[in-house]
C-alpha cells in the first residue's frame, strides 16, 4: 500500500515538471537589451521624454526632437566569445516628425564542425542581425505615436532565415 502511494505521488509530480526547451521562438536576441540605462529599468521602457536614443528602440513613440543628431553606440561582451551590440542615430525631420535608424546584432562566434566519429572538419559561424527604422509623429504637446520596422536576418552554418518585425507604440505625457 505504501508503494502505491509513493508511486501515485511520483506520477502526479512528474507531470508538473518540465525539462529545458530548445527555444520558444525565433529571433530571441531582440529581447536582449544592450543599453545599460534600459537594462537598469528592468528592460522596460518608461514613458519619459528625454534625449536618449536608446529609449527609442524600446518604445518608438519616445523618439522626439531632443534626440536630433544624437548617436548611440552599445557593445556587450558576453561570455564565451559572444558579442552583442547596437548602433542608432536619430534625426528631426520637421516639427511633427522624427526619424531614427539603427542596427542590432549578436555574433555567437565560431563553432567547430565535427562528424559522427568526432573528426573535426573546420569551422562555421552563427550571427543574427536586425535593422531598425523608426518614425514618430507628435500629435500634440502630450501625445505622440511611433512605428519601428525591423528587417531581420539570421545565419547558422549553411542555414539562414529572414523576417520582419514591427513595434507600434503611443505615448501620453501629462
Amino acid at each position: 500500500m505504501r508503494f502505491r502511494g509513493i508511486t501515485f505521488i511520483f506520477l502526479v509530480l512528474s507531470n508538473l515538471v518540465s525539462a529545458q526547451v530548445g527555444g520558444k521562438g525565433v529571433y530571441q536576441f531582440l529581447n536582449l537589451e544592450p543599453s545599460a540605462r534600459v537594462a537598469s529599468l528592468g528592460s522596460k521602457s518608461v514613458a519619459f521624454i528625454d534625449d536618449d536614443v536608446n529609449m527609442t528602440f524600446q518604445n518608438p513613440a519616445l523618439l522626439n526632437s531632443l534626440q536630433n543628431n544624437h548617436i548611440s553606440l552599445n557593445y556587450v561582451d558576453f561570455y564565451d566569445g559572444i558579442n552583442f551590440g547596437k548602433i542608432g542615430f536619430a534625426r528631426r525631420i520637421n516639427d511633427k516628425y522624427n526619424m531614427a535608424a539603427g542596427l542590432q546584432y549578436i555574433n555567437y562566434g565560431a563553432f567547430q564542425y565535427a562528424d559522427i566519429t568526432g573528426e573535426r572538419n573546420g569551422y562555421f559561424y552563427a550571427a543574427e542581425y536586425a535593422a531598425n527604422i523608426v518614425v514618430s509623429r507628435k500629435i500634440d504637446n502630450s501625445f505622440s505615436i511611433g512605428l519601428n520596422a525591423k528587417p531581420l536576418y539570421s545565419v547558422l552554418e549553411s542555414y539562414s532565415s529572414t523576417g520582419i518585425a514591427f513595434d507600434l507604440a503611443a505615448s501620453y505625457q501629462s
